[in-house]
């Protein structure tokens, strides 16, 4: 049996992984050079603590606050989109508290068990280190009205199973003695974890070269090859790629790949913004800065910060 999988980040290549191992002959491709994309650049952080959709109570009245401003925690870009618009639409319809309790179980399901399967890979050492923890995540407020919020989510998180420690100043500097706090305390999410994402898929490429599987870079899908209303592959500039199962992974392209198919995927890119740093003086477990809406993920002896999800139409521009 022949795989096509279209996307080489961490989704596609998770899926060519799998995949190898049933035994098929897995090809991937990508428009790009498989290192230029989110999947390589993002905080790595694994969070069944995130089981509340981004469409949440609240999300919208902060959002109107936050539109025009580009350093916000959540900016929407303005541009005369109609994908934009009706994505917008969609979104604010499911910003409900019923959508949010309805979501919540399926989400941490998700990541529970991504969790898991990292754990997995991670065991194999002849092909894998990538700085994978389990140290949980810091959820730290600085502020009263803070406080509320995240011990309001926590109490949610716990009558869904997950485990939480709250924590006073003292207790975080226990866990973290090197770093100083100005803090009032932190929800300690200790069934989170995190990893090095860079590294993950630099060693993801190289154990599915090492095992067959093809990686074409550079290589844009331009239509499919489609038989009695199945897709039978896909068609590149300079090539045919027939295939018995084709996945469709290409990230923020995904909506204008299934185009293609005649699909309409009501889904916009997200854009965020990283930049990494010495970890001195030394933090040991990841965290976000509740009111500051900024995420830190420490990667060994670098610190990588991360924040801003930047929706709009897809371009290149910083």
């Amino acid at each position: 049996m022949k795989a096509v999988i279209i996307g080489g980040g961490i989704m596609g290549l998770f899926s060519a992984y799998y995949l190898q191992k049933e035994g098929f002959e897995v090809t991937v491709v990508d428009k790009g050079s498989f290192t230029e994309n989110c999947s390589s650049g993002n905080l790595g952080m694994i969070v069944p603590s995130h089981f509340l959709p981004m469409a949440s109570p609240g999300i919208v009245s902060k959002g109107l606050k936050w539109l025009t401003d580009s350093k916000s925690p959540f900016y929407i870009k303005p541009s005369l989109s109609w994908d934009l618009m009706t994505w917008g639409l969609s979104f604010m319809r499911h910003a409900t508290k019923k959508h949010g309790e309805k979501s919540a179980p399926f989400l941490r399901d998700y990541h529970v068990y991504s969790n898991v399967l990292y754990k997995e890979l991670a065991e194999n050492k002849d092909d894998f280190d990538f700085f994978f923890r389990n140290d949980g995540i810091m959820m730290y407020y600085n502020t009263e009205k803070g406080a509320e919020e995240e011990l309001a989510t926590v109490k949610v998180a716990q009558e869904l199973g997950l485990e939480i420690d709250i924590l006073d100043r003292d207790q975080i500097q226990k866990l973290e003695p090197s770093l100083q706090f100005d803090v009032l305390g932190a929800a300690h999410y200790k069934c989170d974890g995190h990893l090095n994402p860079t590294l993950l898929n630099q060693q993801l490429r190289n154990y599915l070269i090492a095992n067959g599987v093809k990686l074409l870079a550079d290589t844009a899908v331009e239509d499919f090859e489609i038989e009695n209303g199945n897709i039978k592959g896909i068609i590149c500039k300079d090539q045919k790629i027939t295939a018995d199962v084709v996945i469709l992974s290409p990230g923020s392209w995904m909506k204008r790949a299934a185009e293609k198919l005649g699909l309409n995927m009501p889904m916009m890119p997200g854009k965020g913004y990283t930049f990494n740093e010495d970890n001195i003086p030394e933090m040991k477990i990841p965290c976000l800065l509740s009111e500051a809406r900024v995420a830190i993920t420490p990667m060994g002896k670098t610190i990588r910060f991360g924040g801003t999800m930047e929706i709009g139409k897809m371009d290149n521009q910083i």
